[in-house]
């Protein structure tokens, strides 16, 4: 699921590809959005990690679930 989150702080964006469920993560977000004083950790499909204080994050948008692309490498 591709995930994009906006900090109240800055101008830029954290956008991730993270293998959890919809509705787990919408749990965690509601959870993060409600508590001020926590952080909220994510870890996407590589490993990476990204931990954000509540307080700072503006707005998170849930995208659609990571697909598999078929394609040709023509070319290049």
């Amino acid at each position: 699921m591709d995930i994009k989150i906006g900090f109240t702080d800055n101008a830029r964006e954290i956008a991730l590809n993270v293998d959890e469920d919809r509705e787990s993560l919408l749990a965690r977000i509601t959870a993060a959005v409600n508590d001020d004083e926590g952080v909220f950790e994510l870890t996407d499909a590589k490993g990476t990690s990204i931990v954000a204080k509540n307080s700072k994050i503006a707005w998170i948008q849930l995208g659609s679930a990571a697909q598999g692309r078929v394609g040709f490498n023509i070319g290049g």
